[in-house]
């Protein structure tokens, strides 16, 4: 409540890692799906919901088990969409619709963050080649991945993301690079990565 945690002792999925997490705005529903649950290394598939009093498990004819792939929400179509390489999945709240479309290679899928302004899911993602990160600057526009060849970020993995819709720009924190941590922050502005600390 801005003020203070409250921890709200309900049931609901079991703990887990490496789950995906969304706002549906127009439902007023968390959406989770995916994760690997605590202590195990099967992946799960399933789907839950939040309401802000309890979860409902929802269907598991969807996606398949997965802890990695970009998942936001589209305010243009009103659904949830989790992109996996080849694959986007979209969720209206009752089953989940699956469509091909081509995107990046094969890849870690790193994280993203969607654009509100420009109704658009940036993806900055990387893949350890034996020697480096492969990396790339990839935008979703809701039918057709494109890839932006531009100066950005060195490879990295496990750093984060977020559109900051005052300054409509997207911010890059941190990730491991091949020399270890890394604290830069960058931001991008849709045409161009502006490295800011």
């Amino acid at each position: 409540d801005r003020g203070s945690w409250i921890q709200r002792a309900v049931s609901g999925p079991s703990p887990r890692h490496s789950s995906m997490m969304v706002y549906d705005t127009s439902r007023g529903v968390v959406v989770l799906h995916g994760g690997t649950p605590n202590g195990g290394v099967a992946v799960c598939n399933e789907t839950w919901e939040w309401d802000g009093v309890a979860w409902a498990r929802r269907s598991e004819a969807g996606p398949p088990q997965t802890c990695e792939g970009a998942m936001f929400y589209d305010e243009v179509h009103n659904a949830t969409v989790l992109l996996l390489s080849g694959q986007k999945w979209s969720w209206d709240g009752i089953a989940w619709h699956v469509q091909s479309v081509p995107g990046p290679s094969p890849r870690r899928w790193g994280p993203s963050a969607y654009d509100t302004d420009r109704h658009v899911l940036v993806m900055f993602s990387s893949q350890w080649d034996g020697n480096d990160y492969v990396s790339g600057t990839w935008e979703w526009d809701g039918v057709a991945w494109s890839e932006r060849l531009v100066p950005g970020p060195g490879g990295r993995e496990e750093h984060a993301m977020v559109y900051d819709s005052s300054r409509h720009v997207t911010v890059l924190f941190g990730g491991i690079t091949r020399l270890g941590f890394n604290k830069e922050t960058w931001e991008w502005n849709g045409i161009s990565w502006i490295n800011t600390y």
